[in-house]
């Protein structure tokens, strides 16, 4: 079940939402809030925020490994972009618990912390007229830093990058990936 209202005088909205799967001796149950807030046409803001409640059967529970007993967790999402002609800045954070599940599918992934982030700067060429090699040139960087709850590292990576869009739908981006292995 989805909910999703408009708040009135202002660019933004607010929702809910639940999904649930219900078997004998098994439930998983999601339970959601999310907003989005526009304060200006560059800047967009969003939050969500998830809590589920799971049992699975015991017969589940001693062939996975799962422990006893129901467990309950949550899953947060925090998000800032700004963007005009010229520039992009955005920034992510996910922070999903090691009892978060959600057997429909809509987060496959559990115990781990994200932030995320990139800015670009655009360049852009003179429409057609022969006066520029390119219609848009862009340099940008992002960073990924992933760690499990408990802290342990998963992935970092910086990634500064250039891309080029020019004649005849052509395109080009170089991707230069840096970070330590595991």
């Amino acid at each position: 079940l989805r909910y999703r209202r408009d708040v009135t005088g202002v660019d933004a909205t607010v929702g809910a939402l639940f999904a649930g799967r219900e078997a004998d001796g098994y439930h998983n149950r999601v339970l959601g809030l999310d907003g989005y807030w526009r304060p200006d046409e560059a800047t967009q803001l969003r939050l969500e925020v998830l809590t589920s409640d799971t049992l699975y059967p015991d017969s589940i529970q001693s062939a996975f490994g799962q422990p006893a007993g129901a467990r309950s967790g949550h899953a947060l999402r925090a998000a800032y972009h700004w963007s005009t002609r010229d520039w992009t800045v955005h920034a992510d954070y996910n922070d999903v618990s090691r009892d978060f599940r959600d057997d429909l599918g809509f987060i496959p992934q559990v115990d781990y912390r994200k932030e995320y982030a990139f800015v670009e700067r655009n360049f852009w060429g003179n429409g057609g007229d022969g006066h520029h090699w390119y219609s848009r040139l862009t340099w940008g960087a992002e960073t990924t830093w992933t760690h499990d709850s408990q802290g342990a590292p998963l992935q970092h990576q910086w990634a500064p990058y250039v891309s080029f869009a020019g004649p005849r739908q052509s395109n080009l981006m170089l991707y230069f990936g840096n970070g330590p292995s595991w």
